[in-house]
């Protein structure tokens, strides 16, 4: 599904025969954890930082799709990511839902809502490619990351 459909996704994730790599999960919280494992594994070779946000951008994009979405007809969901100039892609193929994805202006009380806030500040850019009985939502962690300024 990531590849070889003409989508709004990154180039490179929607091109015929480019080299994405794809995995389709049960669509389950227990999944989220293989999901980031294998991630790790997969992108060993990435600075540990830039690892981590894409760890936890395909958390987030993972968990939005199991909460807000559907799953595909199978029961599964699918994670896609390359690795180009621009930065590590992600995408997260689901079923499809009644809404769409969006950021969320919440409290700092709220329990709930930040996550994709979180994603928008993790990435250069993000977007969703919606088509009848499915939903991909994208997102690209840019490899050469601004310096961060902690406390």
């Amino acid at each position: 599904m990531c590849r070889g459909r003409k989508m709004t996704t990154p180039r490179r994730l929607s091109e015929e025969g480019g080299a994405v790599h794809s995995v389709r999960v049960p669509a389950t919280a227990a999944s989220v954890r293989g999901v980031r494992a294998l991630l790790r594994r997969e992108l060993a070779d990435l600075p540990t930082s830039v690892r981590d946000d894409v760890v936890l951008v395909a958390s987030e994009l993972f968990c939005n799709a199991l909460q807000h979405g559907r799953r595909l007809d199978d029961g599964m969901l699918e994670v896609c990511w390359d690795v180009t100039p621009d930065g590590v892609q992600l995408a997260v193929v689901d079923g499809g839902g009644p809404t769409l994805p969006a950021v969320q202006d919440v409290g700092t009380t709220a329990t709930a809502g930040r996550g994709l806030s979180i994603v928008a500040r993790l990435v250069s850019r993000w977007g969703v490619d919606r088509q009848p009985g499915r939903t991909m939502v994208w997102a690209i962690v840019p490899i050469q990351q601004p310096e961060r300024v902690c406390c």
